[in-house]
């Protein structure tokens, strides 16, 4: 991948170089070349940047999507009901004609609540991201948990710490229940998702994962009836800097 980060560079770079690059299309790469050209010694922006940029920009999201893409799945076929609501509400909004063929992203998140909050709801028992994200304790130090510590120190947090937290999503925090996200304490619970990390270390990917997930997964539960292939075997898992996932076997079946 960071291979194929570099030829798309040094590609983009010959076609400038020669005249046939048309810049009608503005994608990254042509984003990150303007900042080059423009900027790129008062802020030491070099080719180097360019080429590492490019290598980043194809690597998030895919990982972390793919583990999200299964949990969701994972979760609602262990949670018939779930599912079946989940299908009965996609189906609603295809049938009133509120999806262009290609659903946008807003509109399912305005249009499938309940699977919005399933996709919450499995996320947040199974974040893609399993390693603490870590961070420097700044000057003068900070409280955190009632215990004070001292500036310099790197402190982190596993999102699954926060995301089984029962002062946080209730006693029954350690299991699947999208419906706790029409409660009044869905806004408080939101500022604790922390699947993607926070602040100015959030994933870069975070946004086109959840444009992939509102925009694809409603596609194939229209398309596709799903079931387990083996329904009573628990997924296989391998948790390292990702909690990847294996084992997932799914029979799919065109609806219509």
């Amino acid at each position: 991948m960071e291979s194929y980060g570099r030829y798309c560079v040094k590609r983009r770079l010959d076609e400038i170089n020669s005249g046939t690059y048309t810049g009608a299309r503005k994608d990254l790469l042509a984003k990150f070349f303007d900042i080059y050209a423009e900027k790129g010694e008062k802020v030491d922006f070099k080719l180097a940047d360019i080429e590492q940029e490019a290598y980043i920009a194809l690597f998030a999201g895919s990982d972390t999507t793919a583990i999200a893409f299964r949990a969701i799945i994972y979760y609602l076929l262990k949670n018939p009901l779930c599912y079946h609501e989940v299908i009965r509400e996609i189906d609603e909004a295809y049938k009133n004609g509120l999806f262009t063929p290609n659903i946008r992203y807003t509109d399912a998140t305005t249009h499938l609540p309940y699977f919005s909050a399933c996709c919450k709801e499995s996320m947040r028992l199974w974040p893609s991201v399993s390693m603490l994200l870590p961070r420097h304790v700044p000057p003068g130090g900070c409280e955190i948990a009632g215990k004070f510590i001292p500036e310099g120190y790197r402190v982190g947090m596993n999102a699954g710490v926060l995301h089984y937290n029962k002062d946080i999503f209730g006693a029954d925090a350690d299991q699947f229940n999208p419906n706790r996200w029409f409660t009044e304490n869905a806004k408080n619970m939101d500022r604790y998702m922390f699947q993607f990390g926070m602040g100015p270390r959030t994933c870069i990917g975070k946004n086109i994962s959840f444009s992939q997930i509102w925009k694809l997964l409603p596609q194939l539960f229209r398309t596709f009836e799903f079931e387990l292939a083996t329904p009573d075997l628990e997924w296989q898992t391998t948790n390292y800097f990702l909690n990847k996932q294996k084992n997932l076997e799914v029979i799919a079946r065109l609806r219509f």
